[in-house]
């Protein structure tokens, strides 16, 4: 799992399926998603890394929020918004004016729950 989760790191936007991370390992992609160490599917994870950089990218710099959505992957500011409010609780817009804490989203169990 290493090696994708360094993948996933080094380019967020990249257009990521469970079958071009599993290549990143030389797995099958159904044997990918089963040994998983991070607790959360692919999918799951490759979702939070990117709200977590969006998080810390509102917080720490000047970027907007379109110009960010596009930066960590997304093709809709639409669907960031949706991704973003979904795992962190606030829009992306209040980003900008909260502290946010790096660690935060990936802590959090899939109910949302911190």
């Amino acid at each position: 799992m290493g090696g994708a989760i360094v993948q996933i790191h080094v380019s967020p936007g990249e257009a990521w399926t469970v079958k071009r991370l599993a290549e990143c390992m030389n797995l099958s992609p159904s044997w990918f998603a089963a040994v998983a160490a991070t607790g959360y599917s692919p999918m799951v994870y490759v979702t939070k890394w990117r709200i977590n950089l969006a998080g810390s990218l509102l917080s720490q710099t000047e970027q907007g929020v379109q110009e960010i959505a596009a930066a960590v992957g997304y093709e809709s500011v639409a669907a960031f918004n949706r991704a973003f409010k979904k795992y962190l609780g606030v829009p992306p817009g209040l980003g900008e004016h909260v502290m946010f804490n790096c660690g935060r989203l990936l802590q959090k169990n899939e109910s949302g729950a911190a």
